[in-house]
């Protein structure tokens, strides 16, 4: 026991070195995903995310406190990057991550949000949504002034619902449907890569493949494959006739080859497995994201359930002419204060400035604000959470024309 001890603190500063070298690379992994407008939220304690790259909603949350975490996360990122351009290079039929970046129309409730809580928050081509606007938009919402009000986590959330699910894509099946044995005849050209579809929640311009998670993501396992069709019967030269191939295990055969690296009979039969897998996928993810909701809705009213009476803090996220809706801190169950229940005033609404303004208080309750209510009833199977506000609303005041 003495010498395994002595062992262990033998090695410990060589472990130690090796973390502070990991760290070292990771802060530059992420500083270049920066350079590139890529962004991260804050890990979420309600819904943590399965894999160290993105979680349902496709974007990159990561723990403020945890270091270990973060640096797991960019060195994923990057792996997934790597191989998956590895395999886009070599015409290796494989899946990938695709999502769209939001329309502008899609962000103006986060933007009306913001607007009202004077966070500047504004689009630098209001005809398109870039990745340096959700870089400006995150780093703004994660402030230590936001931190400090407690409107980080509703700020997040109301962010995240403004992104399209990410979804999975594979390259274009070839119009020719027979699958041939190879000839001396047959067209053993490389085929043209797919035509490029970035991830906007990770920041990417390029596509994404993701190979890390198998047993979280089904098409990892299936780039996985992918690879492995790839070392097993990949082939690194035109023919046998030429004696030096490429290193197929390697960038360096980037640029090199200009035949089907996979034999055309197993090429075609891969390619058309990995197509057929695209709308099952899909399908099966939309199905989780539904049932998580529910899921997610059940406890977040059960939550509430146990909680009658009791007061909370939290967010005005909405307001319509019937009431406000309130994101309650700390779970972000959403509920509604109706406006029958602010007895002390008539209140009119407001559209222009997202506000219900009392008659003759001219107290007001506005997109953005922080309240306190109280839980006065809870609708588990529907999920509807009625509130009455505590306290009194700030003064309206008129906005200059």
């Amino acid at each position: 026991v003495s010498a395994a001890e002595n062992s262990t603190e033998d090695e410990l500063p060589e472990l130690m070195s090796l973390l502070k070298n990991l760290h070292t690379v990771s802060q530059l992994l992420r500083q270049q995903r920066h350079r590139e407008h890529g962004f991260e939220l804050q890990m979420s304690d309600l819904n943590p995310p399965l894999t160290a790259d993105e979680d349902r909603s496709g974007v990159l949350r990561i723990s403020p406190t945890l270091t270990a975490h973060s640096m797991m996360s960019e060195f994923v990122i990057a792996a997934n990057r790597a191989i998956g351009e590895h395999l886009s290079q070599l015409g290796i039929p494989s899946l990938y991550r695709a999502q769209p970046q939001p329309s502008p129309d899609q962000i103006q409730s986060f933007l009306r949000l913001a607007s009202n809580m004077a966070l500047d928050l504004n689009l630098e081509d209001p005809e398109q949504v870039q990745l340096s606007d959700f870089q400006r938009f995150c780093q703004r919402i994660q402030s230590t002034d936001m931190v400090q009000l407690g409107a980080t986590p509703a700020l997040i959330e109301q962010l995240i619902s403004t992104l399209l699910p990410p979804h999975h894509q594979a390259e274009r099946l070839e119009e020719t449907p027979e699958i041939a044995p190879p000839t001396e005849d047959t067209d053993d050209t490389q085929p043209s890569p797919p035509s490029p579809t970035g991830h906007f929640g990770l920041g990417l311009r390029s596509p994404y493949f993701t190979v890390t998670a198998p047993l979280h993501r089904y098409a990892d396992l299936v780039n996985q494959r992918a690879l492995h069709f790839l070392f097993d019967k990949g082939r690194d030269r035109r023919s046998t006739k030429v004696k030096k191939g490429v290193d197929l295990h390697s960038s360096t055969s980037h640029g090199q080859i200009n035949w089907k690296v996979l034999p055309p009979k197993v090429h075609g039969e891969w390619q058309q497995a990995v197509a057929e897998l695209v709308e099952p996928l899909n399908q099966r993810e939309q199905i989780v994201r539904r049932a998580e909701r529910e899921l997610s809705g059940l406890k977040k009213a059960e939550y509430m359930q146990k909680h009658l009476g009791e007061t909370f803090t939290g967010l005005v996220i909405g307001v319509q002419n019937y009431g406000f809706f309130v994101q309650i801190d700390p779970i972000l169950a959403e509920g509604l204060v109706h406006v029958s229940s602010l007895k002390n005033d008539w209140y009119e609404y407001r559209s222009r400035q997202q506000a219900l303004v009392g008659r003759k208080s001219r107290k007001q309750f506005r997109l953005g604000d922080r309240v306190e209510v109280q839980i006065k009833n809870v609708d588990y199977y529907r999920q509807q959470i009625d509130l009455i506000v505590v306290g009194e609303g700030r003064i309206y005041e008129e906005e200059d024309n």
